[in-house]
């Protein structure tokens, strides 16, 4: 028998709570106990098939998990048992709900009776029990300590309080204080006890606009498990301290004291006699200085409602004379019991509880206790109104003006609401998280300057004595650079100086639980988090930690409290927290926790980074096993190791093996820092091997570094700071450095040298680098390097001829126009005469050159010539090209991959890329960022390393490519070389130069793959280009994939706050990381998480390259896809010898009718530009081809988007109809003539004869065209 299992259902959801499993012989029956009847199932049918519905899911589930580990376990059974009397029979036949049999607890033979033969032995019985049943075993204490969204339940009712039980608890992730009012309907004798439940909540509920009454969290209800048993409510518990402890405030003026006193009596006159017609009369029956609270600014607040009772109540409930009678209440209470109390009882008790404020033997204390006596009398009668009390008081105050808002007090009775002044802004108190041997922390939120409109929320940190709070803050100041990592807590802001009552620093806040929270639970929340194993998870946030410590010990520094109340748990990751206790290595520890400091530590000598380790094992020992890490008897003993003693650890072979070296006895044997431990998890655990020692290398400090390389990187992106300095062509060092040569470089080159070419006519957009070309190839050819403010010149070669050069024809030079000096330079090639004494080169825009040949006069045969070249087929040019000319259009030119060889090389992107790393280069222009002290939050460093990598810069490389090769196949934009280089420089390097990262310690670029694709938010700040809107369109984020998303939401579990856009980084960052094993662990195919909309990239970009059976294959799909673009009968998809278009009648009508166009009349081409030596060109479109029986020819252009339509309506897709009237303009029109040809024959079908298809034909008989309809039987042959 299991009793009270929490079993996992969904990774979003906590755990469902199964009452009962019962596992025998003959099977497994899971049991749901419910405290109702056969009478409330009948009057509440909808609740009672809900619950049956959810124990048939948890008995679903239970078969599933003993199937899952291997045992066959028969039917498992899901029962109910009713314990509010009564049996489960009606009728004479056994009560079924939802197929879910009741019993009655006199049944219980009966329910435990399994019909069939035996499926399990004894000891399979005992392993089905261990499969069900979680790993962890919490202590059972009979105390609830979750319940409802809530944790850390603390019971303050009494331990005999059945009925109605109070707990304290917090909000699990927001970490909120509640009051837990919780009433178990079973264990009341009444007969409506839920009509007693309801009243505390409704008295509060009918005063929650009073100042003075506590605010409501949940409203009163049914327990979301136990309908008709559990009801609840919560309150916001506040952290306003008791009038008890208030009281023992010695800064607490003896004004303020009499200001509160005249308050709470005003407030408890107004709850006996209300201003508001509509509230009920309220007597509070339990007014004492525990239930009295003073809030920040001095006002009263009342808790502790349970006995109070509202003017209508008519009878008083037997739980009330349950109340225990204190000093504090009346006589008559103290003689009757708390039926007998009224207002005037209310009076007396609080009254005689304000009395302990002024317990001095001054005169003033004197008069005020004397004055509060009179309503202390024991007659109630005699008792003194509290209005009138009040007035007496006023008196006693001090003369003057009252300030219109009081002081703060001190930082222990802040409560909230309280409202801190800050570095110039204003924060207030959300609550209070906690309090520590030298100060408390609070969760705040900040302030408008003018309004209370909400910022964002921090972990505020106060510390009570100036001697404490110097150390913390050189600990802060030294250690706040280096928290901007996704597993530490960052440092926000900093005080200049201790203040008394004041914040000394804001930490940002981490929505999460404390690891020590999960102690001894940590299989449930492995399970809420879809994790492998426990082991799997703690050994990756133990990483994920190491990480986060080396970011401290990488500086010499050790953080010297690394506890679980230190780690948060946020969602699936952990942040590090708390940097009071930061230090130097080798420095005397200022505090330890004796749970977990090492011995040498705990000996106040020098602490070292491996007390950091030793301290982070001792934390994830205690939290799996819920044992204190070194504790041998009654004896902690650190120099033996941890405790392992009957502790079965053969399921944590890796984890175990990093405990026991990171706390061993021997500190020689331990890790040295962050980075060895990091090293042994990677390496050494990973593959099983010895856990030798390995010695690591000495620490790098690190300083604020700058790469020059970054600036000169960021002179070619326009929206950088230092955009648009980029020289023009190959003017500057860095320019040279990242000119990369292509094919077309080296046979001009060869054809110059060789004098094989007369004129080299570069021609194409503004940024195509065709003054870079001509430098490059002036410089190979001369050895002199032309800058481009020369844009004239000559040089003359080796073997004697003259290289004339004009680096821009579209500009004026020397005061000649444009024009004049093109008509110049081409005069000696009007006739095509070959020129056996020089080599002419220039470079010129296609519109400066087209409106040269515009101008002239005339044509000749070499401006016919160059028309040809501008436009292609278009001109039909008859003569035959001039061999030693070379007009050259870089439009044509693909600079992210080309084809080559027989396959689509991206050799240009590559080398671009090699050069912007300064991979040719002797000196790494890089080599100081390892030293640098930004490099954890810079995005250059992280890209440079990325892309340096052996195996994911190949991956990362190849994913790019194919991104930067969608935008090109898209054909909407030409990719030029300043375009190409300005958007790699913006993905890789960012906006922001090293110095800019030095002077702002909170400036987080976005990491490359957000860069890449992010049209909004952050990432795309400064973005511009049309190459990067371009690539906004094929963003991974756009589409979705439960499995992958899934998964990525529990690896980053807070990369990025809110969970679609983290959900949308960790997308981008699969894309590009993600490596066909990522995929496979999945059971996905690895184009699992395509670019969107381009599914189908690799088979666009392929077609040069398929063979004649492949494009024909390929165009059948094609044109499959565009039959489904209309609405016809499947009948009409089954004839295998053409595709069917339907015609669309002048008046609408149910029937459809449609042609065939044979297949043989389709063809698939991509039409790629005339063949250029050593110029990579790839397609921009396909051209979808139908041949007329004329022999005329009709062509369909098929852009990237259309046939990724295509052939997703080929496989079934539904259109949404939504913006793709452009994309399928041109496909209408094809559709449209097609189906307009002269056809002899039309097929028919109307869906009162579904299963029939008509063929009409004509027919020519005797001289005369017949109209025949008749029934198509091949096509119903062909069907079946």
């Amino acid at each position: 028998m299991l009793s009270n299992l929490h079993h996992h259902s969904h990774a979003a959801r906590l755990s469902d709570e199964i009452d009962l499993v019962l596992i025998g012989s003959r099977g497994v029956i899971v049991l749901e106990i419910k405290h109702w009847d056969l009478g409330y199932i009948k009057s509440n049918a909808i609740t009672a098939d809900a619950e049956a519905e959810r124990i048939n899911d948890k008995a679903k589930r239970i078969a599933g998990k003993l199937r899952k580990g291997g045992r066959e376990s028969g039917f498992v059974t899901a029962k109910m048992l009713l314990t509010a009397g009564g049996t489960g029979v009606s009728g004479g036949q056994r009560q079924l709900i939802r197929g879910v049999p009741v019993f009655g607890l006199s049944e219980w033979k009966e329910l435990i009776e399994t019909p069939g033969v035996a499926v399990f032995t004894r000891q399979q019985s005992e392993e089905a029990a261990r499969l069900i049943e979680p790993h962890s075993k919490p202590a059972l204490t009979g105390q609830l300590r979750q319940f409802g969204g809530l944790i850390s339940l603390e019971k303050i009712s009494p331990t005999t309080e059945s009925f109605h039980r109070v707990y304290r608890g917090q909000h699990p992730s927001r970490r909120d204080k509640v009051v837990l009012h919780l009433f178990d309907l079973s264990a009341s004798s009444e007969k409506q006890p839920k009509d007693l439940a309801r009243r505390e909540f409704d008295v509060i509920q009918q005063w929650q606009k009073s100042p003075f009454v506590p605010s409501l969290l949940d409203s009163f209800q049914e327990a979301e498990q136990y309908p008709g048993e559990l009801c609840y409510f919560s309150l916001v518990d506040s952290d306003a301290p008791t009038l008890i402890k208030r009281s023992e405030d010695e800064e607490w003026s003896r004004d303020e004291r009499i200001r509160y006193t005249q308050d709470a009596l005003r407030a408890v006159h107004g709850f006996h006699y209300p201003e508001d017609s509509q509230l009920p009369a309220l007597v509070h029956r339990n007014i004492t200085p525990e239930t009295l609270r003073v809030r920040h600014n001095g006002k009263p607040l009342f808790t502790g409602f349970s006995f109070s009772r509202i003017a209508d109540a008519q009878t008083i409930s037997p739980t009330d004379a349950q109340h225990s009678v204190d000093q504090w209440a009346a006589p008559e209470v103290r003689r009757g019991g708390l039926p007998s109390a009224d207002a005037r009882s209310d009076v007396y008790s609080l009254c005689k509880s304000l009395s302990i404020l002024f317990a001095g033997d001054t005169n003033a204390d004197c008069e005020a206790r004397t004055l509060l006596s009179m309503g202390c009398e024991e007659n109630a009668q005699k008792r003194v109104s509290p209005l009138e009390l009040a007035s007496a008081l006023e008196c006693h105050t001090s003369p003057g003006p009252k300030a219109n808002s009081p002081q703060l007090p001190a930082a222990e009775f802040w409560d909230e609401g309280t409202v801190v002044p800050f570095q110039s802004t204003r924060y207030k108190i959300v609550s209070r998280l906690g309090k520590g041997g030298i100060g408390q922390t609070f969760k705040v939120v900040e302030l408008a300057a003018n309004s209370d409109e909400r910022f964002g929320t921090y972990v505020a940190k106060v510390i009570q004595h100036e001697a404490d709070a110097i150390v913390a803050l050189h600990a802060y100041r030294k250690v706040r650079a280096y928290t901007i990592h996704r597993n530490l807590s960052a440092l926000h802001e900093i005080a200049p100086a201790w203040e008394g009552n004041r914040f000394v620093a804001l930490l940002k806040w981490v929505e999460g639980v404390p690891l020590h929270d999960l102690t001894g639970v940590l299989e449930i929340y492995r399970e809420e988090l879809a994790e492998p194993s426990v082991e799997a998870l703690a050994l990756r946030w133990v990483k994920d930690l190491c990480a986060a410590l080396w970011q401290l010990h990488q500086v010499r520094l050790v953080h010297g409290d690394v506890s679980p109340r230190n780690i948060i748990v946020e969602g699936g990751n952990v942040v590090l927290t708390d940097y009071d206790t930061v230090a130097d290595q080798a420095s005397v520890p200022r505090t330890h926790h004796a749970w977990y400091a090492s011995d040498s530590v705990e000996a106040r000598a020098a602490i070292t980074t491996s007390d950091d380790l030793f301290a982070l094992a001792a934390c994830f020992f205690h939290v799996i096993f819920d044992r204190e890490p070194f504790l041998f008897g009654a004896i902690r003993r650190k120099n033996q190791g941890l405790n392992w003693e009957n502790i079965e650890a053969a399921e944590i072979p890796q984890l175990r093996k990093f405990l026991d070296r990171a706390t061993h006895p021997n500190p020689q044997q331990r890790f040295l820092d962050a980075r060895d431990a990091l090293s042994f998890l990677t390496a050494e655990v990973k593959t099983g091997g010895p856990s030798s020692v390995t010695p690591s290398p000495p620490l790098t400090t690190l300083s604020a570094q700058v790469v020059d390389r970054l600036n000169d990187l960021l002179s070619a992106y326009p929206g950088s700071r230092y955009g648009n300095a980029e020289t023009r062509g190959l003017d500057s060092d860095f320019a040279a450095q990242t000119y990369v040569e292509t094919g077309l470089d080296q046979a001009l080159k060869q054809d110059v040298q060789a004098a094989n070419v007369d004129l080299i006519v570069l021609f194409g957009n503004a940024g195509d680098g065709k003054t870079a070309f001509l430098q490059n190839l002036a410089k190979e050819v001369s050895g002199d390097l032309i800058p481009s403010q020369q844009r004239l010149c000559e040089r003359r070669l080796e073997a004697g001829r003259m290289f004339k050069v004009n680096l821009d024809g579209s500009a004026a030079y020397q005061n000649q126009s444009a024009n004049q000096i093109l008509e110049a330079f081409f005069k000696p090639f009007h006739t095509l005469a070959p020129t056996h004494n020089s080599t002419h080169a220039i470079a010129i825009n296609s519109g400066k050159m087209l409106e040269w040949l515009d101008e002239r006069d005339d044509d000749t045969p070499f401006t016919e010539q160059l028309r040809d070249s501008l436009f292609g087929s278009e001109r039909n040019f008859k003569g035959s090209p001039n061999p030693r000319l070379r007009l050259i259009d870089l439009n044509h030119r693909s600079l992210v991959g080309g084809i080559n060889e027989g396959k689509i090389s991206t050799q240009f992107l590559d080398a671009l890329l090699d050069r912007f790393l300064g991979t040719q280069l002797k000196q790494d222009p890089w080599s100081v960022c390892a030293s640098c002290s930004a490099q954890h939050r810079c995005s250059a460093r992280a890209s440079i390393l990325e892309l340096r990598d052996a195996q994911h810069g190949a991956r990362l490389r190849r994913r790019l490519a194919d991104a930067l090769q969608a935008c090109h196949l898209r054909g909407e934009i030409h990719i030029t070389a300043r375009e190409l280089r300005a958007a790699l420089v913006f993905i890789f390097f960012g906006v922001h130069d090293c110095q800019e990262l030095h002077d702002n310690p909170e400036l987080t670029p976005a990491p490359y793959w957000d860069r890449v694709f992010a049209a909004e938010g952050p990432a795309s700040a400064q973005r511009q280009g049309e190459l990067l809107k371009e690539l906004a369109r094929f963003d991974p984020a756009l589409d979705a994939n439960p499995i992958v998303d899934r998964q990525l939401l529990a690896q980053h579990a807070a990369a990025v706050p809110g969970t679609a856009d983290r959900l949308a980084s960790a997308r981008r960052r699969a894309y590009f990381e993600w490596s066909e094993a990522d995929f496979a662990q999945l059971q996905l195919s690895s184009d699992a998480l395509p670019l969107h909309g381009a599914q189908h990239l690799d088979r666009f970009r392929l077609v040069p390259l398929m063979s004649e059976q492949e494009q024909q294959t390929l165009c059948h799909a094609l044109c499959q896809g565009i039959a489904r673009l209309e609405n016809l009968p499947d009948l009409a998809h089954t004839r295998s010898e053409g595709l069917p278009l339907r015609l669309t009648p002048r008046t609408p009508t149910d029937s459809a009718f449609w042609v065939f166009k044979p297949w043989a009349r389709f063809t698939l081409t991509a039409p790629l530009p005339p063949a250029t030596q050593g110029l990579e060109v790839l397609h921009t479109h396909l051209v979808l081809t139908y041949r007329y029986a004329n022999g005329s020819e009709e062509h369909l252009p098929i852009g990237l988007e259309l046939f990724h339509l295509l052939l997703e309506l080929k496989d079934g897709m539904q259109l949404s109809g939504i913006g793709q009237e452009g994309v399928f303009a041109h496909l209408e029109i094809f559709v449209q003539r097609l189906a307009q040809e002269d056809s002899r024959e039309l097929w028919g079908w109307h869906p009162e004869a579904d299963s029939e298809v008509m063929r009409l034909r004509i027919s020519l008989q005797d001289g005369r065209q017949t109209l025949i309809r008749e029934l198509a039987p091949q096509l119903i042959r062909e069907r079946a």
